[in-house]
C-alpha cells in the first residue's frame, strides 16, 4: 500500500496555534490567584483595562478574520461559511474547489483520501459534504498506527494526495493520475 509520504517540515508552523489553549488554561490559575489577592488593589482594574486595550485590535479588525465588516465588506459574523475555510487570497483554495468539483462532475461514490500531516484537511470534507449516504470518503493510510482501523474492502474510484506524494507517481491503488490542481493530485478511474 502506498503513503503519501512524510509530513512535510517548514519553518512556519501551521498547527502551532493548538499550544495556546493549554497554555492558557494553565495560566489562568496563577494569574486568578494573584488577581484575588489583590482584589481591592488599583493593580487588578489597570491589568484588566490593558488587556482589553491590547485585545481589541485583535477582536474586532484582526485581518484575516474581522468582527466588524472590513472595506470589502467582510466580517465573520455575516459572511458564508465557505469563505472562512482559507485566509483571503490562499493559494490552495482554487485547488480545493477543483479537486471536489472534479470528483463530483464524475459522480463517484468512493474517495480515498492521502494528505501530509500539515495539510489542511477539513475543507475537503466539507466540500464533499460528508458524511453522506451516497459518497463513502475515507483516509488511505499505512505504515501507522491508524492502520490497523482501514477498512479492507474499501476501493476508492478517486484518491486525493496532496504535494506530499512523490511527483513520480502516476497510479495509486490502480487509479491513474487525472491531474494536477493546484497543489494536489486527483488519481481517478477513467
Amino acid at each position: 500500500m502506498q503513503s503519501c509520504g512524510a509530513p512535510c517540515t517548514s519553518a512556519y508552523a501551521t498547527f502551532g496555534s493548538r499550544y495556546h489553549l493549554p497554555f492558557f488554561v494553565l495560566i489562568a490559575s496563577p494569574i486568578g490567584f494573584l488577581a484575588g489577592r489583590w482584589r481591592s488593589s488599583w493593580i487588578v482594574d489597570v491589568l484588566a483595562d490593558g488587556m482589553a486595550l491590547t485585545s481589541s485590535s485583535w477582536l474586532l479588525h484582526l485581518h484575516e478574520r474581522p468582527l466588524l465588516k472590513d472595506a470589502d465588506g467582510y466580517s465573520v459574523a455575516t459572511s458564508p461559511r465557505e469563505s472562512m475555510y482559507f485566509m483571503t487570497g490562499h493559494p490552495l483554495e482554487e485547488g480545493y474547489h477543483q479537486t471536489v468539483g472534479r470528483i463530483e462532475e464524475a459522480s463517484y461514490s468512493s474517495v480515498g483520501i492521502m494528505l501530509g500531516g500539515d495539510s489542511a484537511e477539513y475543507p475537503l470534507w466539507a466540500f464533499l459534504d460528508v458524511p453522506r449516504p451516497d459518497l463513502d470518503a475515507q483516509w488511505i493510510v499505512a505504515g501507522t498506527a491508524s492502520a490497523r482501523y482501514v477498512d479492507p474492502d474499501f476501493v476508492p474510484c478517486a484518491v486525493i494526495c496532496d504535494y506530499s506524494s512523490p511527483q513520480d507517481w502516476t497510479s495509486v491503488r490502480d487509479l491513474p493520475l487525472d491531474r494536477d490542481l493546484s497543489g494536489f493530485r486527483l488519481f481517478m478511474r477513467p
